[in-house]
């Protein structure tokens, strides 16, 4: 069974304030519908016992042999008369508090002569055979209790005259749902407004954390919002600015080991090229420029020079479709399938180029080719780069992104690279908003997709 569960916190504090409100003017308007249905039955009664009088005295004053002509206008007056030799009805022996309130109003409004006035009220409905539901419906409503008013006066000269007044048509209070409607309205209209106002610092807040990864020099956020938030915010950006502390000095502490190598390596080059030339010489230079390689590639890993760069947009396949044929232009086996231009994309050119240069040399360097696709989705452009290689075991999927992590089954040193590659290419991706991912062909070889979000 499906089961809604509201999560935000607009959803919760409309519904709680809903459920409360909406119970205690519930509990309000059954206690208020108390009082009403007591009163309106009570006045309805008392408006029946006036013309109920008013036509028996009415009766009374009139000539013996002109009162059956005049009971008979009753009809149309919305009374019924009856006269009878016998009383209609037995005098009740124990009788309501509204029975005998009736009678006392009918009978202090009749003559003295008056010696004998009987009363019974019979309900409009039948209640033991109402549901709970019309019960609750009458009592929210303020529904009166709706009776006849049968009464029975004796006549002085002899007999009786039976009046019978049905109950009034109106009384129920069918305001009461409306009001509630426009009190709920009312009530979800504001909370709309005050949540969304107190919760806008928030939604910024989780904004800014899901781009801290490729905007970690974003100025900080303004604090703003309630005191709770103010401390989140202002948390956030403490937080921010460590992280940019700690990135600032990784880098300026490689730099440092950069510059301090530099020097050695240099001096021992110059010494090596002074040896006879060899095959020795040849190695010892070919380690020399092996260990510049690593120092420059670990001190541009640690710069994160995509984080400054300015952002700019371009068209991605023509970008694409260009360093594919710079590619090939130098030798190398690259192949390119997709739109040839017209796919706009907000990005930082040189990063981007990077990380797809190097996802590229990967392919050609292990696995002898590189196929390049560009496919244009509606909510994503995604690159995949395929290679003839023999792939990778599918638990070193994630390892391989791992800082100077190398695979020796599959990748060996003699082809050169310094593990570097796919780590930068993962952060620039990211930094981007995107994801890059491994998977095996099952035709043979490696293929990896970077998928990046449609920009806006």
């Amino acid at each position: 069974m499906i089961r809604w569960r509201p999560t935000s916190l607009i959803a919760q504090t409309i519904i709680v304030l809903m459920v409360g409100l909406t119970a205690s003017h519930l509990l309000s308007m059954v206690v208020y519908s108390g009082d009403r249905i007591a009163a309106l039955t009570r006045q309805g009664n008392r408006a029946a016992a006036q013309r109920i009088a008013d036509a028996a005295t009415l009766v009374l004053r009139t000539p013996v042999a002109e009162r059956g002509e005049l009971v008979g206008r009753f009809a149309g007056l919305s009374l019924s008369a009856t006269l009878t030799d016998a009383p209609p009805f037995a005098a009740a022996t124990s009788a309501s508090a509204e029975t005998e309130a009736v009678r006392r109003d009918i009978a202090a409004l009749l003559p003295p002569e008056v010696a004998d006035v009987r009363v019974r009220l019979v309900a409009l409905h039948d209640h033991a055979g109402m549901s709970a539901l019309h019960h609750l419906r009458d009592a929210f409503y303020g529904e009166p209790e709706r009776m006849f008013v049968h009464a029975a006066v004796a006549l002085p000269d002899g007999g009786w005259l039976q009046l019978v007044a049905p109950p009034p048509v109106d009384g129920a209070d069918h305001s009461a749902l409306a009001s509630m409607a426009a009190m709920v309205a009312a009530i979800v209209i504001v909370a709309i407004w005050v949540v969304r106002r107190m919760t806008a610092p928030l939604k910024t807040l989780a904004e800014a954390a899901r781009r801290m990864a490729r905007e970690v020099n974003a100025p900080d956020l303004p604090e703003t919002g309630p005191a709770e938030v103010r401390e989140a915010i202002a948390a956030f950006n403490a937080m921010r600015n460590e992280v940019r502390r700690l990135l600032d000095d990784r880098t300026l502490m490689l730099a440092a080991i950069s510059h301090d190598l530099r020097t050695p390596i240099t001096l021992l080059r110059l010494r090596i090229e002074a040896f006879a030339p060899g095959e020795d010489r040849d190695r010892m230079l070919g380690s020399l420029a092996d260990m510049e390689r690593m120092i420059a590639a670990t001190l541009g890993f640690a710069r994160q020079d995509a984080a400054d760069e300015p952002h700019a947009v371009l068209d991605l396949a023509a970008l694409i479709d260009a360093m594919v044929a710079d590619m090939q232009d130098v030798g190398l086996n690259v192949a390119y399938a997709g739109p040839q231009g017209g796919v706009r994309f907000a990005c930082r050119p040189q990063a981007l180029k990077r990380a797809i240069a190097n996802v590229v040399d990967n392919a050609v360097h292990y696995g002898g080719r590189a196929d390049v696709e560009l496919r244009v989705e509606a909510d994503a452009l995604r690159l995949r780069v395929a290679d003839a290689g023999p792939g990778l075991p599918p638990d070193q999927f994630d390892k391989v992104f791992q800082p100077f992590y190398r695979c020796e089954a599959s990748r060996s040193r003699a082809t050169g690279g310094s593990g570097l590659g796919l780590s930068i290419a993962r952060d620039i991706v990211a930094a981007h908003g995107g994801t890059i991912a491994l998977a095996n062909r099952t035709q043979g070889g490696l293929a990896v997709t970077i998928t990046l979000p449609r920009a806006e």
